[in-house]
């Protein structure tokens, strides 16, 4: 959130929008309700408004953050899951880039994964496959799914055009077989989808394997 100031530059009020000796005190209050991560970090879940001392008091005072515990909770468990996901050996979504990026053919979406041990890859995923995954907190399995159900093929991104600090992928993460998510597999034969240039694009077939 941004922050007024006033022509001496004083933080202003958010709520009254006075700075001047009338409305005192006027500074950050830090929420008190914190966002749990599992590396032991804790962080508040809310920007902190700017308040002076009346409205402050208004507001319900040290009680003011009480609303923001709910969402702090969902959070926490949400990062609960995003850990043990990661700890499995999952890759997520860190990165997207749209068709305006060099290498991104039109119809598709590139996309980095990372994992634990510096794990990479760089996928090309169909819009409409991206259009139906979560923008946040997103993982490969999640990614395949929707590929799977829309029955259409993610592609490997070997683009030499595409951004640059990237690893070169020399072997797919095996998924693990709990998830009972599809395993993947490359091929040299043609896509589903209209696809880039054979040069800089391998396809990953979806499927489950026999029980």
């Amino acid at each position: 959130m941004g922050y007024s100031y006033d022509g001496s530059m004083r933080l202003c009020c958010d709520d009254c929008g006075d700075a001047s000796n009338e409305a005192p005190g006027v500074r950050k209050r830090t929420c008190t309700q914190r966002v749990k991560y599992a590396d032991g970090t804790a962080v508040p879940y809310c920007p902190p408004p700017a308040l002076c001392d009346a409205c402050y008091r208004n507001h319900g005072g040290a009680k003011i953050h009480e609303r923001c515990k709910a969402g702090a909770a969902r959070r926490t468990a949400e990062e609960a899951v995003r850990a043990a996901r990661l700890a499995l050996g999952e890759l997520e979504s860190s990165t997207g880039w749209g068709e305006w990026a060099p290498g991104v053919p039109p119809g598709f979406v590139g996309r980095r994964f990372v994992g634990k041990d510096d794990a990479e890859l760089y996928l090309l995923i169909p819009r409409a496959v991206d259009d139906a995954v979560p923008l946040l907190r997103s993982f490969l399995p999640d990614y395949q799914r929707a590929a799977e159900s829309l029955g259409v093929s993610l592609l490997l991104w070997s683009d030499p055009a595409r951004p640059s600090g990237s690893k070169e992928v020399t072997v797919l993460p095996e998924l693990p077989p709990m998830l009972g998510a599809p395993r993947l597999t490359t091929t040299t034969s043609g896509p589903a989808l209209p696809s880039p240039a054979p040069s800089c694009v391998s396809q990953l077939h979806l499927f489950h394997e026999e029980a």
